[in-house]
């Protein structure tokens, strides 16, 4: 008991710990600082992953949502692979916990991630999943990056005309939510550049000199290779002022990506360090649990094997009565296969001409139905040969009314529900909702007929 008690208040110190190296990596991210986030999200992991059936639930989350966090370092460092890699073991421990808006936001990152490597297959699949969960609303985020992902991939399948009114869609929807769209527009225009709509793009490209005007610490990594873009047309226009301008803001662009490369291949060997650390420590607490398992199988083996020979003779035992209540079952209804009261029952289910009432047929012969008399003396006549059959029933189930009973009985005998709508004198479809219902009751898919008789060999 001492050392249960040692292991869970380890358990909560290592928690407790791994909460505040989230809370700092957070901090790091809310100022950009992603090189400084990653190595305190691979702290928070290292400290509370364990073998999936082992964690508790808070420990769970507190995983899903550090690997989420590396996912989106590794977005920003466009480390396509390792945000996959990482936004998938998120999703995998989301799963486990049904965690509805942590998967929302993480399987739209996956589509996002698969989109990057042309993995149109896998964005389709991770965007059905999202549809479900996005609200317009409540995850507005989410809800255009879906959409986005989605005139993306009409783009890729070269049907501009359906992509960029999706897009525009987009830019229209966050107009009229008082959003900024700046981005959404420089986006539209650099997927137009590469279409054959090249020169209606300039126009949202050239948003790009708003978004430096409005924000002057602009980030330049994406500025730069829009203005080249611009360039570019400005070159087929002949405007020698506008190339000078654009090329004017390229080189901080080229000096930021050297920078930044140096950063991702720091970050690439820390993840792996970290996840060849992690795996051999999962590898060997998996290990260390089959030895214990298999030293437990051994045991129960030998317990198993005392009383086996008891368990076959209870079998046996069990075989034979089943084969009796079959015995008994057939024999009780031989005894009442020739009883008046279900001749009779039988008589009032053909036509004159010997011909069988079916549903097309039905409403001329409502007047074939049995009476409360007759329907209360079958009920005691199942009830009295199967050993109080439908007493047992109806207090078993005591949502059954007079009628359903008397529907049980009818099954009980092989009819159709046609020829129950006959003797009990309702329309087809009353009865055919009234069996659904004493279903429900039940609690069963199988017929009314085949579900007495089950019960009945188990009473």
């Amino acid at each position: 008991m001492a050392n249960c008690q040692d292991s869970i208040s380890v358990s909560q110190d290592k928690l407790t710990i791994a909460k505040l190296y989230y809370d700092s990596a957070f901090l790091c991210l809310s100022n950009k600082d992603y090189y400084s986030a990653m190595p305190k999200l691979i702290k928070t992991a290292a400290l509370v992953e364990n073998l999936p059936e082992d964690m508790t639930d808070e420990e769970i989350h507190l995983t899903s949502r550090a690997y989420y966090q590396m996912a989106y370092v590794f977005q920003k460092m466009i480390m396509t692979s390792y945000a996959v890699e990482t936004a998938l073991r998120a999703s995998q421990y989301q799963d486990m916990r049904q965690d509805t808006a942590w998967m929302l936001f993480t399987k739209i990152r996956l589509a996002e991630y698969y989109q990057v490597t042309k993995n149109k297959d896998s964005v389709d699949y991770y965007l059905k999943q999202v549809i479900p969960l996005s609200d317009s609303v409540k995850y507005t985020y989410e809800y255009n990056t879906a959409l986005r992902l989605a005139a993306r991939n009409y783009y890729d399948k070269e049907e501009y005309d359906t992509a960029f009114i999706l897009y525009k869609d987009i830019i229209n929807f966050k107009q009229r939510h008082g959003m900024t769209t700046l981005n959404d527009s420089i986006s539209l225009g650099i997927l137009m550049f590469h279409s054959p709509y090249e020169y209606q793009s300039k126009p949202y490209l050239a948003k790009a000199f708003d978004k430096i005007e409005r924000n002057p610490s602009t980030n330049m990594r994406d500025m730069g290779l829009i203005f080249f873009l611009l360039s570019k047309l400005y070159e087929k226009e002949g405007n020698s002022d506008s190339v000078s301008i654009c090329h004017k803001l390229m080189p901080e662009f080229i000096d930021y990506m050297a920078e930044e490369k140096s950063d991702e291949l720091k970050l690439e060997l820390m993840y792996n360090n970290f996840k060849t650390e992690r795996d051999q420590r999962l590898y060997e607490l998996r290990l260390q649990k089959e030895k214990i398992r298999n030293r437990n199988v051994a045991i129960y083996c030998v317990f198993a094997l005392s009383i086996l020979s008891g368990i076959t003779i209870i079998l046996k035992r069990r075989n034979r009565k089943k084969l009796d209540d079959v015995s008994d079952y057939n024999k009780k209804w031989k005894s009442i296969e020739q009883n008046e009261l279900l001749q009779c029952v039988r008589s009032r289910l053909v036509t004159d001409n010997g011909e069988k009432i079916s549903v097309k047929n039905i409403e001329k012969y409502s007047d074939r139905s049995l009476s409360s008399i007759e329907l209360m003396e079958l009920r005691r006549l199942i009830d009295t040969t199967f050993n109080g059959l439908v007493s047992r029933l109806s207090e078993r189930y005591p949502e059954l009314n007079k009628v359903d009973i008397y529907c049980c009985c009818l099954s009980l005998l092989g009819l159709t529900n046609s020829e129950m709508a006959v003797l009990l004198g309702v329309r087809y479809s009353a009865i055919s909702t009234r069996i659904n219902s004493i279903k429900k009751i039940f609690g069963t898919e199988e017929s009314i007929g085949d579900f007495v008789a089950r019960y009945y060999s188990e009473m």
